[in-house]
């Protein structure tokens, strides 16, 4: 680290770059140490620094040495791991080429005994076709012999037919002649026959030729692949030998390799030794070196107490302090008394003084002033705030009588729209009763509303017990009693008539039609009676080129014969 710099470690002292170190005041105070045994042994540190320094000095010639008996001893190790990676190398190359002619030996063996086989096999096959030649050789000759016996009773029969003269000869020369006929046929299958075997010895003789021929070279491959096997043992038996001869020369380099590693382990541990000791001796010389500039911050901190305490003084230094002395101003400088030792309870009392002046306080100068504007700015704030809760009040008036408007108008409206919802329902439902609730009449304006309805034959029940139908009627009733009460410009109905009979369409129409007077109804629906008391109707239709189409039609404008006639 260059220049300034402070240094605050876990236990909250702080290390200076001039070498005060600051923090241990407190911890020191506690373990009961005074100032003359801190400055005492501030003296002793010196000498017990300088013992320190000679022994790491000792230990690190001592551990340069060891490093360089260390350093011999791996060169020497490096180069026996070279020389036994040669050698493995040597024998990993010997083992690999007798793997390889083990191999290349067995596959000659193997193509040995296979060519025996072929040899073996092929001359069984020319015995076979030696046989079926010599086979084939007597068939041609007994055809031969038949051939020449049927063309001697051939020429027998001719001979019979020219001497026969009785009336019996055309009967016998037909026989004589189906005769011959059968026995030519017989010579065409059996020359025919003769050379399907003529040929088949042909191929036969070409065969064994062949294989006679492949046979030879058979024996002459066999006889090179053993001379060739006669080479692979003898080279075999030469790798042998070498890693032999490289297992013998790698013995003694793995005993002395033993020995060095035994040696260096040794020299490792003698090392590991002299670690720990030089470790424990740098622990031991910052220990000390911090102890000492904790003292040294100690007297420091102890000299600006004083100078705190009583202003600038003259402090009395020993041989191996070192100190700034204050400059010859007799008049302005305390002389202080040299004491052995310090009266009993004065610290305590010091302590409680500074207690008692921080407690005080520093003198602020400023303080009216910061008074006054203070005050000034509490009267303006209490202004506002008694303006603030004025309209806090008058707001609270404003919605108080809101409130009461709101629930009188909403009472006023509720009545309105309740009567006209009875009238309604009776319309809609050809008789009955229904009502308009409060649930908490006291409430009114968070109160909720609730439909009693009793149609026609039944009896009172909430809107949630009542059919399809009858909700759809009881909601319509509401609608018309809401319009009723405030009427809108125009109002629209999406298919509300869906759930309805006849009887309740005509009961529906009947009130939008008296509801219309002073509304303008838009109504979306596929009933045709509800469409009946429309003014104009507007129909959504698709054509050809499925585009939809708008088509309008005001019927007051269509003339009453075209609408008895649709």
């Amino acid at each position: 680290l260059k220049g300034g710099f402070q240094i605050v470690t876990l236990s909250g002292e702080i290390v200076r770059s001039g070498g005060a170190i600051t923090g241990g005041e407190t911890r020191v105070a506690r373990e009961g140490s005074s100032v003359l045994a801190r400055e005492r042994e501030w003296r002793e540190l010196p000498p017990r620094i300088e013992a320190a320094e000679t022994q790491i000095a000792a230990l690190q010639t001592e551990i340069a040495a060891n490093a360089s008996r260390q350093t011999r001893l791996e060169e020497a190790r490096s180069d026996l791991d070279r020389r036994e990676g040669r050698l493995a190398e040597q024998i990993g190359e010997a083992r690999q080429t007798l793997q390889q002619e083990e191999a290349g030996l067995a596959a000659l063996q193997k193509e040995v005994n296979w060519r025996t086989d072929l040899q073996t096999a092929a001359e069984a096959e020319i015995a076979a076709n030696r046989r079926r030649q010599e086979e084939a050789r007597q068939a041609i000759e007994q055809f031969r012999a038949r051939q020449e016996a049927a063309e001697q009773e051939a020429a027998r029969l001719d001979e019979q037919i020219a001497a026969l003269a009785d009336a019996n000869l055309l009967a016998r020369l037909n026989e004589a002649q189906n005769q011959v006929n059968l026995l030519q046929q017989k010579q065409r299958s059996q020359r025919e026959l003769l050379d399907s075997l003529t040929h088949t010895l042909n191929q036969t003789r070409a065969q064994l030729e062949s294989r006679t021929a492949r046979v030879t070279a058979l024996a002459e491959e066999r006889d090179a692949l053993l001379a060739r096997l006669d080479i692979q043992r003898q080279e075999h038996a030469t790798l042998l030998e070498s890693i032999e001869t490289f297992t013998r020369r790698i013995e003694p380099a793995e005993t002395t390799l033993q020995g060095l590693e035994t040696e260096q382990a040794a020299a490792e541990e003698e090392e590991n030794r002299q670690h720990t000791l030089l470790r424990r001796l740098e622990e031991e010389h910052n220990r000390r070196s911090l102890e000492m500039a904790r003292c040294q911050d100690a007297i420091e901190t102890l000299h600006r107490q004083i100078e705190d305490d009583f202003g600038l003084v003259q402090v009395e230094l020993s041989e191996d302090q070192v100190g700034q002395p204050v400059l010859p101003l007799e008049s302005l400088v305390t002389q202080l008394s040299t004491v052995a030792e310090l009266p009993e309870g004065i610290e305590e009392d010091i302590r409680h003084l500074r207690v008692r002046i921080r407690r005080l306080g520093s003198i602020n100068p400023d303080a009216p002033r910061e008074y006054a504007e203070l005050q000034e700015r509490y009267d303006f704030l209490t202004g506002q705030m008694a303006d603030l809760e004025k309209a806090a009040a008058d707001l609270k008036t404003v919605i108080a009588e809101l409130d009461k408007i709101m629930e009188e108008a909403f009472l006023k409206t509720f009545t309105a729209v309740a009567r006209e919802f009875q009238n309604y329902f009776k319309i809609l439902f050809g008789g009955g009763e229904a009502q308009l609730l409060l649930t908490d009449p006291d409430n009114v304006t968070e109160s909720g509303v609730e439909i009693v309805a009793r149609p026609p034959g039944k009896r009172s029940q909430s809107l949630e017990l009542l059919s399809g139908g009858e909700r759809s009627l009881t909601a319509q009733a509401l609608i018309f009693a809401l319009l009723k009460t405030s009427p809108t410009p125009y109002c629209v109905f999406d298919e509300v008539d869906a759930m309805l009979d006849e009887a309740n369409v005509d009961r529906f129409r009947q009130a939008l039609v008296e509801l219309s007077r002073d509304i303008q109804f838009i109504v979306i629906t596929h009933n045709r009676k509800t469409i009946e008391i429309a003014d104009t109707i507007y129909g959504i239709s698709m054509g050809s080129d499925a585009v939809s189409r708008v088509v309008s039609l005001k019927l007051e404008e269509v003339p009453e014969n075209a609408l008895q006639s649709s």
